[in-house]
């Protein structure tokens, strides 16, 4: 199988899995009150031993709440998406908060601020 190729099948694996996880966390698994996370990606190593979830929440001073979320219920959700995707063995599952995401919302503030000031 050529490098593309098997990079689409991961970008196609990747996506199932994103969707799975953003369907188990919203109905399977509830989220900490007064928070709302999104997935917003994922990263596989080549053999799919480990996947790495990237998310966002909001508000942003409820860090150490989804920190301890999802450290507390890596497991069960690991556990969930294995019982609804079929894997040739269990990867890791790993949760961790996407700064690119982040950066892009201040750089949009950001430039709505240097907009509105220009208009002044």
């Amino acid at each position: 199988m050529s490098d593309s190729n098997k990079q689409k099948q991961l970008d196609r694996r990747g996506d199932a899995i994103l969707q799975t996880l953003n369907t188990i966390l919203n109905r399977d698994i509830m989220a900490p009150k007064d928070v709302i996370i999104s997935l917003t990606r994922v990263k596989m190593d080549g053999d799919m031993s480990k996947i790495i979830v990237y998310y966002t929440f909001f508000p942003d001073y409820k860090m150490g709440t989804v920190k301890r979320f999802f450290k507390e219920k890596r497991k069960s959700l690991q556990h969930f998406l294995q019982q609804k995707i079929n894997f040739a063995r269990v990867p890791k599952v790993f949760f961790v908060f996407d700064q690119e995401e982040k950066k892009a919302d201040d750089l949009e503030n950001l430039l709505d601020q240097i907009s509105k000031e220009l208009k002044d």
